[in-house]
C-alpha cells in the first residue's frame, strides 16, 4: 500500500520531467567473505521514497568481472534488513551487474556498476552506491483510478561488496 500511495503521490509526474539524484546512505554490511547487501531507494523530483518492504523478484544474478572469463553467481539471502548476496566466486574487482526489479506495476530490469572504495576492517572491500536511471516508464493506472503514473523513476542502490576474509 505504501508503494500504491507513491504512485499515486508521483502521479502529477510527466514522461519529460528530469529525476532529482539524492545521495542514499551506504547501509553497514558486516565484514564477510564475498557478501554485498542492496537496499531499493525511489527517487524523483518530488522527494525520496524508501521502502525496505520492496525486494528484488529474482533469487539470484550473475556478474561478469572485467578481466575473468568467468562469470561470478550470486544467491540471495533474506536477512532482517534488507537483503543480502552471497557470490561465488569472490569479487575482486569492478563487475557490473544486471538486476531484475518490480515495483509492483512492472518488472524493470538494471544494471550498477561497482568502483573500488575503501576496506573494510579486517578484509579488503569495494563499497560504492551504484545509481541506475530509469529514463522512461509507461503510464500505469493507479488502483483507486485518479491519474496515471507516466513520470521518471531513479533507484538509487547503495551497494557494499566484501572481496576478502574477516
Amino acid at each position: 500500500m505504501q508503494l500504491i500511495a507513491l504512485m499515486i503521490t508521483l502521479a502529477a509526474s510527466s514522461a519529460a520531467a528530469s529525476p532529482v539524484t539524492r545521495q542514499a546512505t551506504n547501509p553497514t554490511v558486516p565484514c564477510s567473505a564475498g557478501t554485498f547487501e542492496m537496499k531499493p531507494w525511489i527517487v524523483s523530483e518530488y522527494g525520496e521514497y524508501r521502502d525496505d518492504k520492496v525486494k528484488p523478484t529474482n533469487v539470484g544474478f550473475s556478474v561478469q568481472e572485467p578481466g575473468l572469463d568467468e562469470t561470478i553467481r550470486c544467491s540471495q539471502i533474506n536477512v532482517a534488513e534488507g537483503v543480502e548476496y552471497t557470490c561465488s566466486p569472490i569479487l575482486t574487482s569492478s563487475p557490473t551487474a544486471t538486476y531484475s526489479y518490480s515495483n509492483g506495476f512492472k518488472d524493470i530490469s538494471f544494471s550498477i556498476h561497482w568502483d573500488a572504495g575503501t576496506v573494510c576492517e579486517g578484509s579488503a572491500a569495494i563499497t560504492a552506491n551504484g545509481t541506475a536511471t530509469i529514463p522512461e516508464m509507461s503510464c500505469q493506472k493507479t488502483n483507486r483510478g485518479d491519474g496515471d503514473f507516466c513520470g521518471n523513476i531513479e533507484f538509487e542502490v547503495p551497494v557494499t561488496v566484501i572481496t576478502g576474509v574477516a
